[in-house]
Parts: structure tokens; C-alpha cells; sequence
């Protein structure tokens, strides 16, 4: 068998590196929220992301993504039931992220763009709406605000495609 210790000293190196990196790799996936490494659609590198984006149609999906994430964020922070200074703090990063939907939408100024945006935003409605009645009764009102806001950009965004620009128009 293995008669040198040189050999065994090697076999016991290898399995001791393998053992590192098998645990290491179990390990990244399991680290609790906030300590690993950043999600690639966490709010901040979106946000991020849209401030650096020229071009408006990438700027709709990036905003789109970002609204997306945020409602996310901002169910689970009436589910925990948590403090509603983090829970204003949440409406307003929502809403934040839907006026920059609305602005992207505007700026790109392109049909499909703005239907894509329209849809989602349809949805978010939806949810929206389960939200509100899944809240205790002192809670809706501010959810029945956040409603009425999305609902004011997709009537924006909604006008924007039945009556498109002039320059959009002559294409």
C-alpha cells in the first residue's frame, strides 16, 4: 500500500484542502442575510445601476426590476409585522422606485417599453391589493395611499401608449 510517509503526508494535505473547499462552497449559500455576498438585483446595486444607465429603454427594465424588488420588501415588512418606522421607511423606497419607473417609462418613450412597464405595474396592483386586505384595518390606509400613487403612474404610463409623442408617431 502506501508505505512512505511522504505519500501519506500527501493523501492527508489533499484531503484536508478538499475538505476546506467542499465546506466552503456549502457554506457562501448559507450565510445569513446581509453578511454574504450581495444578491445581483439587491435595491442598492439597481439603484445604482439605473443612475449609470444612458440608455432610457434599459433604464425601464432596471427601474421595472428595482419596483419589483421593492414591493417585495415592502410585503414582507407587513407580514413581520415590524416597526413601523422601517415600515414608512419601506413604503418610501417603494414609492421611490415607482416614480423612477414612471420617469424611465417617460424618458425612453417607446410603446413596448411602455407596455412592458404597464403590465407589470398591473400586477403590482394586484398585489398591492392582497396586501392591503392582509393588513390589519390601522394598517390599510397607508397601503390604500401606496395604491393610489401606482395607480396615478400607470394612468401615466397607460396615457403615454394610447397617444404617443409626435417625433414616436412619424416612425
Amino acid at each position: 500500500m502506501m508505505g512512505t510517509s511522504t505519500e501519506k503526508n500527501r493523501v492527508r494535505t489533499y484531503s484536508v484542502v478538499l475538505i476546506i473547499l467542499f465546506f466552503t462552497g456549502l457554506l457562501i449559500p448559507v450565510a445569513p442575510a446581509g453578511r454574504g455576498l450581495p444578491k445581483e438585483n439587491a435595491p442598492f446595486q439597481l439603484e445604482e445601476q439605473y443612475r449609470r444607465e444612458s440608455d432610457p429603454k434599459q433604464r425601464v427594465l432596471i427601474a421595472t426590476k428595482l419596483a419589483e424588488v421593492r414591493l417585495k420588501e415592502l410585503q414582507a415588512a407587513y407580514k413581520k409585522e415590524i416597526i413601523p418606522t422601517s415600515q414608512n421607511e419601506t413604503v418610501e423606497n417603494y414609492l421611490g422606485a415607482i416614480e423612477r419607473l414612471g420617469k424611465a417609462v417617460n424618458d425612453a418613450s417607446d410603446v413596448g417599453y411602455s407596455k412592458r412597464a404597464e403590465q407589470r405595474l398591473r400586477r403590482q396592483l394586484r398585489e398591492l391589493e392582497d396586501l392591503k386586505m392582509a393588513v390589519s384595518y390601522q394598517e390599510r390606509p397607508v397601503v390604500a395611499k401606496v395604491e393610489e400613487q401606482v395607480a396615478a403612474v400607470l394612468e401615466k404610463i397607460l396615457y403615454s401608449i394610447m397617444q404617443p409623442r409626435q417625433e414616436e408617431a412619424k416612425r
